[in-house]
């Protein structure tokens, strides 16, 4: 790998260091309470977004030609459609937020939330996918850590200044941030006359859904529980539970980012390097797995040492040492269902996953508390697994040969 690839492979490192070191921050200066209030809504935002903005990212990278219009064009389509259909998407958080978690006061917060994650984030994504596509790396990595180093800083000043840092102001806060990031980065984003019809916006949609359907069902598959979690345990418990979630989350973005990367270099390999780069891609993803599974372990005290209302965090966390490794098998046997032609086993297998999880959160939470919500999860991860060897087995190769 040359300095400059090397660079650019870092991002998702950074990335992950100033989320994970704003976590800590940010659950000490609003408590384990408002923090919980806070993660379900971002939950359920995260849980939308994708429809709208990692769905179209694809589309205005790679599929404009087959959209029918220029990338340039379709970008102003993307933005019409964040515009319109994501701020009902952002509606949609404080009726979730009411429905399932209980949470109907502060509808208004929860709209907040809603547009930064779901219309700001995707208008930012647009300008990371802007500077993806015409080649400039680093001016894609900067506007992709950028917002998280700022929400760092933020936090590090409230910390320091020994500032009294409320929940409506975190959101009100994070908003800013998102919003002067969308507004300055939009500038440098070309976009040109494209179909107005609202058939378009639906268009890209379910184009981008097509394009990103397994990666939404992740996103259900790591959040689903949250709004039930919610609902039927304390706030401060539901708090160091998403707190040791989001930790795993954080700490495995740099693996789902080179499971993800895999991807393409494996589609577009000849057969005869494919199998050597497998092995490659599996050894140097499964040791970061480990690795993580580690840190997980002996990060679990530590959390404990930061009092008593942080052992549940703790405890959630030693129990979820498991989940970088359930993570990169279904990442890896998932790509090499794509690999091998069987693009809808990758998608069923990821929604048979999303299903279980939110059944499995209903019922193992109001059984076992906790313990219900780490097993759903567990059950979640490990059922998508072994779908994809039955039936990348039991299917015929269609594409490329299999790799498993």
């Amino acid at each position: 790998m040359n300095v400059r690839a090397f660079r650019l492979a870092g991002w998702p490192w950074l990335s992950a260091a100033l989320q994970a070191a704003t976590l800590l921050l940010i659950v000490r200066l609003l408590g384990l309470d408002d923090y919980g209030r806070y993660a379900t809504a971002y939950a359920i935002a995260s849980m939308l977004a994708p429809l709208l903005v990692a769905g179209p990212a694809f589309v205005y990278l790679n599929s404009h030609p087959a959209f029918g219009c220029s990338r340039e064009g379709l970008g102003n389509v993307w933005q019409r459609a964040l515009l319109v259909m994501g701020t009902g998407c952002a509606a949609l958080v404080p009726v979730c937020m009411g429905a399932f978690a209980g949470e109907w006061e502060h509808a208004a917060l929860w709209f907040v939330v809603g547009l930064t994650e779901i219309v700001l984030a995707g208008f930012i994504e647009m300008v990371v996918r802007h500077f993806q596509a015409i080649g400039h790396g680093k001016a894609m990595a900067a506007w992709r850590v950028g917002p998280h180093a700022v929400r760092l800083l933020v936090a590090i000043v409230a910390l320091v200044a020994a500032i009294e840092l409320t929940l409506p102001m975190w959101v009100g806060v994070s908003f800013v941030i998102a919003l002067v990031a969308a507004v300055v980065g939009m500038r440098s984003v070309p976009r040109r006359n494209a179909p107005r019809a609202f058939d378009a916006l639906f268009r890209l949609l379910r184009t981008g859904f097509r394009y990103d359907s397994g990666g939404a069902a992740n996103r259900v598959i790591n959040d689903a529980d949250k709004p039930f979690a919610m609902r039927m345990i304390a706030p401060g418990g539901a708090g160091s539970l998403f707190l040791a979630q989001r930790l795993v989350d954080l700490l495995c973005v740099p693996l789902h980012a080179t499971v993800a990367d895999a991807l393409p270099q494996l589609l577009h390999a000849d057969p005869q390097v494919r199998r050597a780069l497998w092995r490659k891609e599996t050894l140097t993803s499964g040791l970061y797995a480990v690795l993580v599974g580690g840190v997980l372990l002996a990060a679990a005290p530590l959390l404990r040492a930061l009092g008593p209302d942080y052992g549940m965090a703790a405890s959630v966390t030693t129990w979820l040492c498991w989940l970088p490794l359930l993570g990169f098998a279904r990442g890896m046997l998932g790509n090499a269902a794509i690999v091998s032609g069987h693009g809808n086993v990758y998608s069923r297998g990821h929604w048979l996953g999303a299903f279980l999880r939110i059944a499995g959160a209903v019922v193992g939470i109001g059984l076992f508390g906790w313990r219900g919500a780490v097993g759903s999860l567990f059950v979640a991860e490990l059922v998508p697994i072994v779908y994809f060897l039955l039936a990348t087995k039991a299917m015929p190769t269609t594409r490329h040969r299999s790799l498993v």
